[in-house]
C-alpha cells in the first residue's frame, strides 16, 4: 500500500515538473522549485519529488547542481546513451549492430543534407574539416572526423536526428579513435577520399556520388574494425 502511494507521488511530481515545461513556466536553463516548495505544492513526501528529480536527471532532463538547485537543462542524449550503455551490459546489441545503424542513419542524414545543401554554412564546414583531415595528425584526424559528421548532421537541419545521432557517437567515437590511431596507409586514404566525395557531392549537387561514399566510408570502418571487406549498398 506504501509503495503504490509513493508510486502515485511519484508520478504527480514528474507530471507537474512537465506541464511546468510544457506551458513555459521554466524554460531551458532556469531553475525549477525547491524541492520543499513542491512537496508543498502538490501535498506529497519531499522523498517522492527527490525520486522524481532523480529520474528526470538521469534522463537528461534536469541537472542537479549541489548547493544551486535543480535546472532544466534538455540534455536529452544522455538518456539515450544511458539506454545504449544498458544494452551493451546487457548484451542486448553489439559494435557491430551500432556500425550498421549509424550507417543507415547517416544516409537519411545526407538525404536531408542534400535537400538543404543550397547557402548551407555546414556544407561550408564539413569542406574545411575534409580539407584539414587531409594532412593532420592522428590526434587532430579523430577530432576532424568528428567535426566533419558533426556538420552533416547539422546541415541536415533535423533537432530530433541531431541529439540522436549525438548519443550514438558518444559511444561509437571511441571506436574510431582506435581505428584512425593505428589504420593502414591505404585505408586512411580511402577514409580522406570518402570525406572529400561527400563533401564534394553535396555541393555539387550529385546525390549518387554522395551516397556511393558515404557507403565507401563505412566499407572502410567495416573492413578495419571488423575485417569484412564487402561492399554495402
Amino acid at each position: 500500500m506504501e509503495h503504490e502511494k509513493n508510486r502515485r507521488e511519484y508520478e504527480k511530481v514528474t507530471e507537474y515538473i512537465y506541464n511546468m515545461i510544457a506551458s513555459k513556466e521554466v524554460m531551458a536553463g532556469s531553475r525549477i522549485p525547491s524541492e520543499r516548495d513542491i512537496a508543498a505544492n502538490l501535498s506529497v513526501s519531499r522523498n517522492s519529488v527527490r525520486e522524481a528529480i532523480r529520474m528526470m536527471d538521469s534522463m537528461g532532463v534536469l541537472e542537479c547542481r549541489q548547493g544551486a538547485g535543480n535546472f532544466l537543462c534538455g540534455n536529452i542524449n544522455r538518456g539515450f546513451r544511458q539506454v545504449l550503455d544498458m544494452l551493451f551490459l546487457l548484451h542486448e546489441t553489439d559494435m557491430e549492430d551500432i556500425c550498421r545503424f549509424r550507417h543507415s542513419v547517416e544516409k537519411t542524414v545526407y538525404d536531408m543534407a542534400y535537400e538543404r545543401r543550397d547557402n548551407n554554412l555546414y556544407i561550408t564546414r564539413m569542406g574545411e574539416a575534409a580539407h584539414k583531415f587531409e594532412n593532420a595528425s592522428a590526434a587532430q584526424q579523430t577530432a576532424l572526423d568528428k567535426e566533419f559528421h558533426y556538420m552533416l548532421i547539422k546541415a541536415a537541419g533535423n533537432h530530433f536526428l541531431e541529439i540522436f545521432m549525438e548519443s550514438i557517437s558518444d559511444i561509437y567515437q571511441g571506436w574510431v579513435n582506435a581505428v584512425l590511431s593505428d589504420i593502414p596507409n591505404d585505408d586512411m586514404q580511402a577514409l580522406k577520399e570518402s570525406h572529400s566525395g561527400i563533401y564534394k557531392s553535396l555541393k555539387d549537387g550529385d546525390y549518387d556520388a554522395g551516397t556511393a561514399a558515404i557507403n565507401a566510408h563505412y566499407q572502410t570502418i567495416d573492413k578495419v574494425i571488423f575485417g569484412n571487406d564487402k561492399p554495402e549498398s
